[in-house]
This record gives structure tokens, sequence and C-alpha cells, in this order.
């Protein structure tokens, strides 16, 4: 069941709320425009926990990569050192919240932002 809008009016206009969703729809909009979903805006504005819990480790991704060959396409797997943190690793806590995996995570999450949070704020 999905809902639809909200029964219970707001008393304010929740300007919080449309700050949110206007600045979720500009990370999402850098995100695409990174490409490979956002992978290196993620690295460094994502919550990592693997750099939570030990933030002085550097981190090594395995990332697959194509390779052409003459006979054809293969993939093979590259391992490379993670992006560091742009921001305090305990703040990437708060920088995650804007990121989203996809545009069905987008969409949900502003869908239920426009709906609920009016109420949330009052």
């Amino acid at each position: 069941m999905i809902p639809i809008r909200g029964n219970i009016p707001s008393r304010t206009v929740p300007i919080v709320n449309y700050a949110m969703i206007i600045a979720c729809t500009i990370v999402f909009v850098l995100q695409l425009g990174e490409g490979h979903r956002g992978g290196r805006l993620i690295e460094r504005f994502g919550m990592i926990p693997a750099r939570v819990m030990h933030p002085n480790r550097s981190i090594e991704v395995r990332q697959p990569i194509r390779v052409h060959t003459p006979v054809g396409d293969k993939l093979q797997v590259a391992t490379r050192t993670m992006d560091p943190s742009v921001v305090a690793t305990i703040l990437t806590m708060v920088t995650c919240i804007f990121l989203h995996g996809g545009w069905m995570h987008f969409i949900g999450n502003m869908w239920f932002l426009y709906i609920f949070g009016s109420n949330v704020e009052d």
C-alpha cells in the first residue's frame, strides 16, 4: 500500500523539509553526472563501516574491469585503494543521508519525505 497524501494538515510551511528535498535532489543529480552509480561520491561522503571502525587504516576495493583482448572482452578484478573521505569520518553518518542508490531509492525517499516530513517538522 503506497500512501498518496497525509491526512494531517501542516500548521506551517515546511521550509526545512523542502530544503532537504532540494538538497537530496542536487546531490542525486551530481551522483548521476558522475557516472558508474556515483561511486567516487559515495566513497568520499558515504558512511562506510570499515572506515568508521578503522579510521586510520587504508581500505582496498576490488572492482571488476573489462579488458579488451583479441579473443574478446574479459572481466578481470582490479584492486585499488579507496578514496579518502572529504569530511571527518564521524560526519559521514550525516552526509550519507543525502546519497541514494538509484532512481527507486531516491523517488521512494523523496515521496515519503514530502508526505510525512511536514508533520515531523511541525
